[in-house]
């Protein structure tokens, strides 16, 4: 049997963010027809930033996505916690990318 790939998003605990993000994974996953598991890990805040940046969990791949607090973003980044998504983007650009983009 083959096992399908699983998606680790580290999230803010706050039920309102929980359930929306099943509900915009599982639609993702239905409209691309993607066959792969999402884990969304709800924590505090303090929790959440420990997991994401101060345990390198983003670097180190422990993560593929989190919710990141915009005051976090420069510890973010000076950490190299982050991945730059353009050559992504750009295997696959949409129209106008990245004019129409900002």
């Amino acid at each position: 049997m083959t096992q399908v790939p699983t998606f680790r998003f580290a999230v803010r605990k706050f039920e309102p963010f929980e359930n929306t993000m099943q509900k915009i994974w599982a639609e993702y996953c239905l409209l691309n027809n993607i066959q792969m598991e999402a884990e969304f890990v709800a924590m505090d805040l303090p929790e959440l930033h420990h997991a994401i940046i101060s345990a390198g969990g983003l670097k180190d791949g422990t993560w593929d996505a989190a919710h990141i607090v915009t005051d976090w973003l420069d510890e973010a980044f000076s950490t190299q916690s982050l991945e730059v998504l353009n050559p992504y983007i750009e295997k696959n650009a949409p129209e106008d990318y990245a004019q129409a983009w900002s």
